[in-house]
């Protein structure tokens, strides 16, 4: 998992990729830990999504910008620049991720 240091590592990684998975976090927040090591047990079986963390307490500016209050706020950006965002970490959440991430791959793989 690519850990981001600025937004604009974010945005050229967005730039140059069809598909970006990016965990929101605190530096002290245990859902956050919990997220990020749930993350990287899956992260093989969707090799065509980027998994990428930027810490919202170093960006606050951006995450306020992009009303993001509460963390870990899961964003996946997809090729076609639309966006979906999950807040919190639960099994919920992390079912409605991998749906996501599921469809993303089946898009991928029809590509010619």
């Amino acid at each position: 998992m690519l850990n981001l240091q600025t937004q604009q590592d974010l945005q050229d990684l967005k730039e140059q990729h069809d598909s970006v998975l990016v965990i929101i976090y605190g530096n002290n927040c245990m859902p956050c830990n919990q997220m990020k090591a749930w993350l990287s047990t899956i992260i093989s079986d969707y090799p065509n999504t980027i998994f990428s963390m930027l810490s919202g307490t170093d960006n606050r500016d951006w995450a306020v910008q992009h009303n993001i209050r509460t963390v870990p706020t899961t964003i996946i950006y997809d090729k076609y620049d639309t966006s979906t965002t999950y807040t919190g970490f639960n099994s919920q959440i992390q079912n409605q991720i991998k749906e996501n991430l599921d469809r993303i791959e089946k898009d991928s793989s029809n590509e010619f």
